[in-house]
């Protein structure tokens, strides 16, 4: 699903960063060489999201933003 959205939008994948809620959505990005921001208020908690290894983890997607950018 991946390669069709970034094909679709012309990105290559190290211009590219996924954010998800769930370890499913960090194992497609990991698949597909994209950098994953789990965040932890979503389908599965940060712990859960910390165990299957992504690259980048916050409780809320505001805050990680805010301290950031």
């Amino acid at each position: 699903m991946l390669f069709e959205i970034l094909a679709e939008l012309k990105c290559k994948p190290a211009a590219t960063l996924m954010i998800g809620d769930t370890c499913h959505d960090a194992l497609m990005a990991r698949q597909a060489r994209i950098p994953f921001l789990a965040v932890g208020h979503g389908a599965h908690t940060a712990r859960e999201l910390n165990n299957c290894n992504a690259e980048l983890l916050t409780e809320s997607l505001l805050d990680y933003f805010r301290k950031n950018y």
